[in-house]
């Protein structure tokens, strides 16, 4: 039965970063100076726990597979209410673009 619970895992996994998508968009977006970032793409299939806690997903901006950033959701109950975070990295490619001087 480990395999059953391994994938009903992965599955809330996934439904937890589908929640977040828009958080993960407001992160990547935050950096983006030139608002160059017109889409965002989440790799489903980069979804893993994190082992300090929360999930972890990988994507890329506008179509272009080298432009990566990775996310981790966390989240922590503040009273009764589930109060979600996202932090991650942005490659140096996609952060070149999205601060370089516009001409």
């Amino acid at each position: 039965m480990k395999k059953e619970s391994d994938r009903k895992f992965q599955e809330e996994m996934v439904k937890e970063v589908k929640k977040n998508e828009k958080r993960i968009e407001r992160f990547v977006r935050s950096s983006d100076e030139n608002k160059v970032v017109k889409t965002i793409t989440i790799d489903y299939d980069s979804i893993e726990h994190n082992p300090m806690g929360g999930v972890m997903a990988k994507g890329y901006a506008n179509g272009d597979k080298s432009l990566t950033f990775s996310v981790t959701i966390s989240n922590d109950y503040v009273g009764d209410k589930r109060k979600y975070s996202v932090g991650g990295g942005i490659s140096s490619k996609l952060s070149d673009l999205m601060r370089r001087p516009y001409k």
